[in-house]
């Protein structure tokens, strides 16, 4: 079995795009549209990367859920996605932990060399 990532994305057409591209490459993929649900499935799936929007419907924005996360497992490698591409946000998720950063669209390829990074040094850190 492959790796583990939680997708926490409210535009279905892209997280099932996502989804499909890495389940291809091996991974293990469960999808949430909110950060609630997202929190929730991090206990029962046990995830090694989470791919997370940052606008999410619902009472928790991406970078809340960040927060609650690493509250969670410190160890778990975030990238942060979003269709408002600007610095200030980039800069505050990696501030929060997130492990990196993507504007939309999402090039998948650039995604999935981003989660082997981000796996590769999870794995090294001896998790």
């Amino acid at each position: 079995m492959g790796y583990g990532i939680l997708i926490i994305e409210d535009e279905t057409v892209l997280a099932k795009k996502m989804a499909k591209f890495l389940q291809q490459r091996g991974f293990e993929v469960r999808i949430t549209d909110n950060g609630h649900d997202g929190l929730e499935s991090i206990a029962s799936f046990q995830p090694d990367a989470v791919i997370l929007d940052f606008n999410l419907p619902g009472e928790l924005n991406g970078l809340e859920v960040l927060e609650r996360l690493r509250t969670l497992d410190s160890s778990i490698k975030v990238i942060m996605i979003t269709g408002q591409g600007n610095v200030r946000l980039a800069v505050d998720a990696m501030k929060a932990g997130a492990f990196d950063y993507l504007s939309k669209p999402i090039v998948l390829s650039e995604l999935k060399l981003l989660l082997d990074r981000s796996i590769g040094q999870r794995r090294t850190e001896g998790q």
